[in-house]
């Protein structure tokens, strides 16, 4: 094998790094995996359930809402916010219409009990984490709300109609602003609405019955038009998430195949190379040394020529798994050609890289490779080095290591070698 020849071919110039060469591989955004292609094509973005009416993205639903919930936290804070501004002018509209008597008083305590509520709530949705939490405190919220609403409604005028429009624009904020689940939505709305149209039919008596009709109307179309209406919005929100999703799975495989031998799943050569260089970097800046293991199944093309291509695909497939099963988490293995691998191993002493390399060796002795009725066995041969602070490139590390799988080829196979920093040790 022609380490150099790979080295000066394969390895891009590489920015310096303080990250090592696992951690850059393995770099990718914060982001949730709960789902697969497959399980979303089997899937209804806007599937519907008893407890979650409206849009829903089954499996997905959980990521779409942990992705949302600082911003829909945000949205409701500045919802409470804006209450606040309607609380007071309303309490200078109880005001003059009530001036100093009980009435107006009953209203301040009340009005106030209930400000005190939401900015406390305002506080929880700082620091909330959970979406369910979320969702059963915004229900609360709207249902108080609405219950406070109702019973400022009681007291104003028979003949007092003003709020009618006010109430509509209540119950659409209800459907359209608030995020939360459908359900958690239409409860408050429809208690409103409920509450509202019994107020105009038994406390309004001095509303002309025209008028009467129109709230009625107005806000049974406002229920309808406002729940149609959020449940597109929501199901776009949704959809334009899962798009999102697929399009990154699809990101994540085309790296994968680019960067994976398709036959093992070890990194490929160009990849593994890459990430070499990267430690070689690390060491060279840190001074944390590393050790390099290269690996040769033993008389692979014999097996080929007796059994057959498909034997010797086997018995790489079942390799790459053995050796992907050996190493540890901060390890890199990757297929550098035919029947050859390496082994990366990151601030590791030889005599650790030694032992790893013997476990290498006797668990592919125990590995039995079966195709149709007949049975072969493997075998490993292992060269182990360590980089050294005199290797001016990593050229060096990859000569020295291929030096020590050379020596085991030509002395039985089936065995590790180490060949030290110095060429002598």
């Amino acid at each position: 094998m022609k380490i150099a020849l790979y080295w000066r071919e394969f390895i891009r110039p590489v920015r310096l790094s303080t990250r090592s060469g696992q951690d850059a591989l393995q770099k990718k955004a914060p982001f949730v995996p709960v789902s697969t292609p497959s399980t979303l094509k089997h899937r209804s973005s806007d599937r519907k359930s008893f407890l979650h009416l409206g849009p829903d993205l089954g499996p997905l639903e959980g990521a779409y809402r942990e992705s949302t919930l600082r911003l829909d936290a945000g949205q409701v804070r500045v919802l409470l916010y804006v209450y606040l501004v309607v609380t007071l002018v309303y309490g200078l509209i109880d005001y003059q219409l009530f001036g100093i008597s009980k009435t107006f008083f009953i209203l301040v305590i009340v009005r106030g009990l209930l400000l005190l509520a939401m900015g406390s709530s305002v506080l929880i949705l700082r620091r909330i984490s959970s979406y369910v939490l979320m969702d059963r405190l915004v229900l609360l919220i709207g249902l108080a709300i609405a219950g406070l609403t109702l019973y400022v409604n009681t007291t104003r005028p028979p003949t007092y109609f003003f709020n009618a429009p006010l109430d509509v624009l209540m119950v659409v904020t209800f459907y359209l602003a608030v995020p939360n689940r459908l359900l958690f939505r239409a409860i408050p709305a429809t208690v409103f609405s409920l509450g509202d149209l019994v107020l105009f039919q038994f406390f309004r008596t001095g509303v002309d019955p025209i008028g009467v009709r129109a709230v009625v109307f107005s806000l049974l179309a406002a229920n309808i038009g406002s729940c149609l209406l959020s449940i597109q919005l929501y199901t776009y929100r949704r959809n334009q998430f899962k798009a999102q999703y697929v399009e990154r799975l699809a990101r994540e495989e085309v790296e994968r195949l680019a960067t994976t031998d398709s036959l093992t799943g070890v990194l490929n050569r160009q990849r593994f190379l890459e990430a070499a260089e990267i430690e070689f970097q690390r060491f060279q800046r840190y001074h944390r040394s590393f050790c390099l293991l290269f690996i040769d199944l033993d008389h692979l093309k014999q097996l080929n020529d007796t059994y057959g291509h498909l034997a010797g695909d086997v018995a790489l497939q079942q390799f790459g798994a053995m050796l992907r099963a050996q190493i540890r988490k901060t390890d890199m293995v990757g297929r550098l050609g035919g029947d050859e691998f390496a082994v990366l191993l990151p601030e590791t002493s030889t005599k650790e890289a030694v032992e790893i390399a013997g476990r290498i060796c006797t668990s592919c002795a125990r590995l039995i490779v079966r195709v149709e009725d007949h049975e072969a066995r493997l075998t490993a041969s292992i060269g182990v080095t360590e980089a050294h602070p005199g290797d001016a490139s990593l050229g060096e590390t990859l000569n020295r290591s291929d030096r020590a799988l050379y020596h085991v080829k030509h002395h039985g196979r089936n065995n590790t070698y180490l060949i030290g920093a110095q060429a002598g040790d």
